[in-house]
């Protein structure tokens, strides 16, 4: 079994002060990210690799949720995933190793709601009603496919949950 982390960043300053790939975290995101962290860990959904988007909120948020695994996977910063269609998130998703089993990506609003809802054919109906209801900063999905190449994921996958930051 394979599981994707769809990790939207968490909540980050107002966009005037920033320029908006530099804005950083707030300090409620801080907190969202670290919480989120310890509920991924306290699944025991440790990643093996993570991509993130190459914005200071992505990588901050990352920094924030990571120290919670006991291991630090490695981290591909990627500048095409800012701001990323759903379809462009998924061919990033293509390019990783079969070998990976647990893969988490961070990156942003309206393409990793649209991958999620798109890949989510089957779990809870709770959770899928919560997913289709908002995907708020700080939230991961976590969905689960068949092992096997990361090639071949489409629209198969079930969602084990839905996790919000508050």
């Amino acid at each position: 079994m394979r599981r994707l982390l769809l990790f939207r960043h968490a909540s980050a300053a107002p966009g005037i002060a920033h320029e908006d790939h530099a804005r950083p975290l707030d300090a409620p995101g801080q907190a969202d990210a670290r919480a989120m962290g310890a509920r991924l860990a306290a699944l025991d959904l440790h990643p093996d690799l993570v991509l993130c988007s190459s914005a200071l909120r992505a990588v901050e948020t990352w920094e924030a949720a990571g120290p919670a695994f006991p291991a630090a996977p490695p981290v591909q910063l990627n500048d095409a995933l800012y701001l990323a269609d759903p379809g462009t998130l998924l061919d990033a998703i293509g390019e990783v190793p079969a070998a990976i089993a647990t893969l988490m990506l961070i990156g942003h609003n309206p393409g990793l709601h649209q991958l999620a809802a798109a890949l989510a054919s089957a779990g809870a109906e709770s959770a899928i009603g919560d997913l289709h209801s908002g995907y708020p900063a700080g939230a991961v999905s976590v969905l689960a496919a068949e092992a096997g190449d990361w090639r071949a994921l489409d629209g198969g996958a079930t969602l084990e949950h839905f996790l919000r930051p508050r």
